[in-house]
């Protein structure tokens, strides 16, 4: 089972829903079976990066595989504009992150997918001092993970539990619960 396949069937509707008709860059996405369920659902195209290239990988017409760091990724393509970045489990190494915010920065959206609770940590504080950042236009918290969709940037807001989790985890009791759209 891949660690996305923990999402509820509500967050699957949600992230493919919001990913139907776009170009989305998996990152990190292993062996690109997220990417093709977004395709099937309607995505456009799946560019999977991560540095793993698993014998079992799947594949679709329109998922373009890239097996590189996101350093190496970020330096083939260091102008290159995305419109949605999927995160799904991301790493959790301050050097894995270095690499990612570049490319996270030039993305219009971001779809985050993960947990901070429960015992488990997906994403750095360094991840999350960035997400925190951006505007949350929506979040739907279940058992096994969260859904976050980052679009533009931030106005002042309260963070979420899973940010709340990630970089004040005393604190995490006072942030958002359930289904938020802001």
């Amino acid at each position: 089972m891949s660690y996305w396949e923990r999402a509820s069937d509500q967050q699957l509707r949600d992230m493919e829903t919001f990913c139907c008709g776009k170009e989305l860059l998996d990152l990190g996405g292993y062996d690109g079976s997220l990417g093709v369920h977004l395709l099937e659902r309607g995505a456009v195209r799946v560019i999977n990066v991560d540095k793993e290239n698993p014998f079992h990988s799947r594949s679709h017409p329109r998922l373009i595989k890239r097996n590189l760091t996101f350093a190496e990724f970020d330096k083939q393509y260091p102008t290159d504009q995305w419109a949605t970045a999927i995160l799904s489990w991301p790493i959790n190494n301050d050097y894995g992150a270095i690499q990612l915010l570049p490319i996270l920065e030039r993305c219009r959206e971001v779809v985050y997918l993960g947990s901070n609770s429960g015992g488990t940590q997906c994403g750095t504080p360094l991840l999350w001092q960035y997400l925190v950042s951006r505007e949350v236009h929506q979040h739907l918290e279940e058992p096994n993970c969260s859904l976050i969709i980052y679009t533009g940037e931030a106005r002042i807001r309260r963070m979420v539990r899973e940010e709340a989790f990630a970089l004040c985890p005393n604190a995490a009791e006072g942030g958002s619960r359930g289904h938020d759209t802001l």
